[in-house]
């Protein structure tokens, strides 16, 4: 976790009430099961606590991979939701290619 930010509950917390939710879980369908704000914060917190891969990103974003949930979270200081969480089609390989 990035120096000076929020705790990885309380940044997945921001997450899913954020765009993200209504985006990658609602309308994408990409977490089925998924009926809660807070049930999509959980899968956020675990992929940060549990990340397999992580790195920071230009701008003073900052990136977390998670392979048991095929998520990735990036975390946007200057974003008013804090970041986005999502599986990406091209799984890893998506993340890898962040900068």
């Amino acid at each position: 976790m990035p120096a000076g930010v929020l705790t990885s509950e309380d940044l997945a917390k921001h997450i899913a009430h954020g765009h993200a939710y209504a985006k990658h879980v609602v309308q994408k369908g990409e977490y089925p099961g998924v009926a809660s704000h807070s049930q999509f914060a959980q899968i956020i917190q675990a992929a940060i606590d549990k990340a397999t891969a992580e790195k920071p990103l230009s701008t003073g974003r900052y990136a977390w991979w998670d392979d048991s949930s095929l998520t990735v979270v990036i975390f946007d200081p200057h974003s008013g939701d804090l970041g986005t969480a999502f599986r990406p089609i091209g799984g890893k390989s998506y993340f890898d290619n962040l900068r």
